[in-house]
């Protein structure tokens, strides 16, 4: 199989980088086995030690989890984040750098942090871990540039040569256009900007605008990416019923804000895309779009994840030309649990890409690297697995959804063995993996 173009269409790309540098939780199945590791330089950040991969089963009956990391680490700031990222794992060295244990903290993001006996257990969830990352000791300039290299490399390895990054920042932005500007850069990339609160966001936006008059060549930015819900592991995903332990998730943005954010992104021609994993926040972008529309108010939508999503949404997604992209590895991380955590008529719902193509509707896959693996052989064989166990199957060419749809001076070939591991890479006529 060849691919040209070969497209990642939602992705993390510092994160790739950054994340190979942590240390490597992902295979820890217990407690106990953090015992067994040993970190290395390179995974810390300042005198923090950073860590990622582990899944919430590890805690088993532990309801606090802090007092575990206390014990292994008394002295150094930790800092382990989660398989699907939603959530960070502190112990309390780093609470206390941080200078969140205090009442005024804890009510700010009461909802986003787990509490026993009025104390941390050590587990903060989306808003409250935004805010915590805010405070961590930043990446000097040169490690930022060494990740987009690290991840670059990962990148082509796996075959992709299209990428759309959707956690931009504007240190990462000034060490790409370095990359480029001393011909390191071979991939292309579509660059969205994460808004992290609606009080940020006319600066965000001027911030956006700015950054657009430094792109060259390789390197698009676009627009600006808005996290509504959380994660359906977490629980955080806002679905349209309840969940089997009669929760349904949150809003991180009223829907008075998301119109004023789609309009503003509208105004200054930038495209939107929203974080939108549940079946709700799905169907109230949809609503607000259409209320927009019927007021002449219209731009560029994306929807990202899309996991769960309603007959009504669907028709109205059609309705407004929003541009959808799933991730078919996310299926293979969660169909052993899924009907574990939410309710029948969820269920029916769940990864619908099979829909969205009935209707015509823009789609796209990617890989949310590093949340899951990096590897266009391992999406295609998720496809095909999914269809084997009731998810119903694509008909057109897979090349639609997994090569870049537009112009770009990158041109290049990715060569799939039988078994779909990458063979060779070749951009530009260049021959620039080879297995």
């Amino acid at each position: 199989m060849i691919i040209k173009n070969c497209y990642d269409s939602h992705l993390h790309w510092q994160g790739i980088g950054s994340f190979k540098c942590r240390l490597n939780l992902s295979e820890v199945k217990s407690l106990n086995e953090l015992n067994n590791l040993s970190p290395s330089k390179q995974n810390y950040r300042s005198n923090w030690l950073l860590g990622h991969g582990w899944n919430k089963s590890i805690f088993n009956d532990s309801k606090s989890p802090v007092k575990y990391l206390d014990k292994l680490y008394p002295e150094t700031p930790v800092y382990f984040t989660s398989h699907d990222i939603h959530c960070v794992w502190l112990n309390s060295t780093a609470i206390k750098a941080l200078g969140i244990n205090n009442k005024a903290w804890m009510s700010e993001f009461s909802e986003y942090i787990d509490i026993l006996d009025g104390e941390f257990t050590g587990l903060f969830y989306d808003l409250a871990k935004d805010n915590i990352d805010k405070k961590l000791p930043k990446y000097t300039s040169d490690q930022v540039r060494e990740h987009l290299l690290i991840a670059q490399d990962e990148l082509i390895k796996a075959g992709i040569t299209h990428i759309r990054d959707l956690t931009c920042s504007q240190e990462q932005l000034n060490q790409a256009l370095k990359l480029e500007v001393n011909n390191q850069l071979l991939i292309a990339a579509d660059l969205f900007f994460k808004l992290n609160t609606f009080d940020e966001l006319d600066q965000h936006i001027a911030n956006v605008l700015s950054f657009k008059t430094k792109q060259i060549n390789k390197l698009k930015v676009k627009g600006v990416k808005v996290f509504i819900d959380g994660a359906l592991g977490s629980g955080g995903a806002l679905l349209t019923s309840c969940y089997l332990d009669n929760s349904n998730g949150f809003k991180l943005f009223s829907d008075a804000q998301l119109e004023e954010i789609i309009k503003k992104c509208f105004a200054n021609n930038l495209e939107v895309a929203f974080h939108a994993i549940g079946d709700q926040p799905s169907l109230d972008v949809c609503k607000i779009l259409l209320k927009l529309k019927k007021e002449g108010i219209t731009g560029k939508v994306h929807l990202e994840h899309v996991q769960i999503l309603t007959d009504e949404c669907i028709n109205l997604i059609n309705e407004l030309n929003i541009v959808c992209h799933m991730q078919p590895q996310h299926w293979c991380s969660d169909k052993d649990w899924l009907h574990k955590k939410i309710p029948k008529e969820a269920l029916n719902n769940i990864f619908r890409w099979a829909d969205l193509e009935k209707k015509q509707i823009e789609l796209f896959f990617g890989s949310d690297a590093p949340v899951e693996n990096l590897s266009i052989g391992n999406l295609l064989k998720c496809l095909g697995e999914s269809a084997k166990n009731g998810i119903s199957p694509l008909k057109n060419d897979i090349m639609k959804y997994i090569s870049y749809p537009g112009r770009s001076p990158v041109k290049s070939e990715t060569y799939l063995d039988s078994d779909l591991n990458v063979d060779k890479v070749v951009i530009n006529d260049k021959v620039v993996y080879q297995a």
